[in-house]
């Protein structure tokens, strides 16, 4: 999400993404409060690019990155597949345009959702390099299984969460298991995994 976008905290009312912090508890789904515990990415200076969506009702329009995840209807869908026409809530989507702003920010809530601009969002993004192999609720769902770890630890000791570094703008946390986890994805729909199994296969059952 760019910095300019609008989130409902808990005492605090309606105030800017770019000054969400850890600990923060901010609207979420069905008009509950959930407790900010991570960022996954956050630049205060860099400008980068972002769907910027109008829609019926918004005071303001959501700015979303592409490739991160929101509520349309039912379904959970990348942003950069919502439609004009589409339904934000009781919203709908009348015009779509790309633009370039200043900051990105990721809050991630234990809920696993935001409402963000008054559009509700899921914290997470899917990655398109995997290709069409996992669908959208995939990611939302196993990243945030992904991340129960942290939230456990931050369970405990929420001091854990409120010392989270980064590098380059990216949680350490999410670095760290990226690397296993995207392997562990990319190595399930690799064909020449598949190609190699079917051979193993075939070689065991010329032994039997």
């Amino acid at each position: 999400f760019s910095g300019s976008n609008m989130v409902e905290v808990q005492g605090n009312g309606l105030v800017p993404m770019d000054t969400v912090k850890i600990g923060d508890y901010v609207k979420s789904a069905n008009s509950k409060f959930s407790r900010v515990y991570s960022f996954g990415h956050i630049v205060h200076d860099a400008k980068a690019t972002f769907l910027q969506m109008h829609a019926t009702g918004l005071a303001v329009p959501l700015e979303i990155s592409s490739n991160h995840l929101l509520f349309v209807g039912d379904k959970i869908i990348a942003a950069r597949d919502v439609k004009v026409g589409d339904m934000l809530g009781n919203k709908k989507v009348y015009e779509i345009k790309t633009v370039k702003s200043r900051g990105v920010y990721t809050p991630v809530t234990e809920a696993g959702n935001i409402v963000v601009s008054d559009v509700l969002a899921s914290c997470y993004t899917d990655y398109p390099f995997l290709g069409h192999y996992y669908s959208p609720d995939f990611w939302h769902w196993g990243s945030h299984a992904v991340l129960s770890p942290l939230r456990l630890a931050c369970s405990i000791n929420f001091q854990i969460c409120m010392n989270e570094s980064y590098t380059l703008g990216i949680s350490n946390y999410v670095i760290a298991i990226s690397g296993p986890y995207f392997a562990l994805l990319y190595l399930a729909t690799s064909p020449i995994l598949m190609v190699a199994l079917a051979f193993g296969f075939l070689l065991y059952k010329q032994r039997m």
